[in-house]
């Protein structure tokens, strides 16, 4: 350590008024964080309906030129969650999620929370032996799977056990505006909740913190993956300590995440700090190195989630005159090296980086 990473006391104090003035938060996200009352409905689709009561009309997804407010989030998510009730799916059941990010992931993963459906975050890179290995692991009683990752699903789907009529497919667009047309043996999903109705599933209010919510698949370096539930309590950990309490996001805020859904890193932190601030998520398909910052600019975001390596390709770009031409304030992820860290921060002009430490085997701190 060297003596410009000694934090002095005159830094503190500079900081407290800042402190002080988030001390109600602090509390409150004590409170959520701590909690073990395995009594009190809580969880990620508990979390979800209470940001849609804080900001019905405001922006919850930015993806390339679509805009889908809470409200019209919430509606469409209670349709896929009756109609996986009405398939036969009920609390403790799982369903494969086999998408690249796009709302229609995210909206899947809402309603699967919400009825207490667990979702399997597969991991979209995925092929042959591994993918029907993670997929037979978890016992899906359903596979919802993109258009995008069709031909590696169809590659082992007969090594599989999953019902031919609970195959459900998204075409690779805006679906709710253009079901598509629907492969064979499989049911289009955008268009069988057509008739479904919109309001919230009660469902939602049986879910509690031990109850499961994800299986986030480990790498797979020493063997193949291995299925690691993420319950509703801890997703109201990063809820209390991220989002309420270290994040703080505002209704206004849009956090930009190039990160794939099916780490815990975009699914589990990042999520729960938009969601507890009512604020808008920014999905990106998938991180570019060369179209990072102009995405920052063009949505107007004043926050994203990171990984080290991200940052890490951001550092080694060629120095522009516009790096602070942006309105980042706070970044949240891990894994940004200590080599880097001061580098990165003063480069691009970054006030706060929230840096957690774990993994989707560990806790989250």
């Amino acid at each position: 350590m060297s003596q410009s990473d000694i934090i002095t006391t005159s830094q503190i104090i500079k900081k407290l008024p800042r402190l002080m003035s988030n001390l109600p938060n602090m509390l409150k996200g004590i409170r959520i964080t701590n909690s073990t009352d395995k009594t009190k409905v809580v969880g990620l689709g508990w979390c979800f309906e209470k940001a849609v009561k804080k900001n019905p009309n405001g922006l919850a997804i930015l993806y390339q030129d679509r805009k889908i407010t809470y409200q019209e989030l919430n509606q469409w998510v209670n349709q896929i969650s009756h109609y996986l009730l009405s398939k036969g799916l009920k609390k403790g059941d799982c369903a494969a999620i086999l998408l690249e990010n796009r709302p229609e992931l995210l909206a899947t993963v809402l309603a699967c929370a919400k009825i207490g459906v667990v979702s399997a975050m597969l991991n979209t890179s995925q092929k042959g032996k591994v993918l029907t290995h993670s997929i037979n692991l978890v016992k899906p009683k359903v596979i919802i799977a993109g258009e995008e990752c069709l031909e590696a699903y169809e590659d082992i789907r007969q090594h599989t056990n999953i019902e031919t009529n609970k195959h459900l497919y998204l075409a690779d667009h805006d679906t709710q505006a253009n079901a598509g047309s629907t492969p064979d043996n499989w049911l289009n999903l955008s268009c069988e909740i057509k008739n479904q109705i919109d309001i919230n599933p009660t469902q939602t209010n049986s879910i509690f913190r031990e109850d499961p919510c994800f299986y986030i698949y480990t790498s797979g370096t020493t063997g193949l993956p291995k299925a690691v539930v993420f319950n509703h309590g801890r997703f109201m950990k990063l809820y209390g300590s991220f989002g309420v309490t270290a994040v703080r996001l505002k209704k206004d805020d849009r956090m930009y995440v190039p990160l794939p859904f099916y780490h815990a890193t975009a699914l589990g932190v990042c999520l729960s700090s938009v969601i507890a601030g009512g604020s808008c998520l920014i999905i990106s398909r998938k991180f570019s190195v060369t179209n990072f910052w102009n995405d920052i600019r063009d949505y107007g975001a004043t926050s994203f989630g990171y990984v080290g390596e991200l940052c890490r390709y951001l550092v080694e770009q060629p120095i522009k005159a516009d790096e602070h031409d942006h309105k980042v304030r706070i970044i949240v992820g891990n894994g940004l090296r200590p080599s880097i860290w001061k580098n990165f921060k003063g480069r691009f002009g970054i006030e706060t980086i929230m840096e957690f430490y774990g993994s989707s085997e560990g806790n989250i701190g």
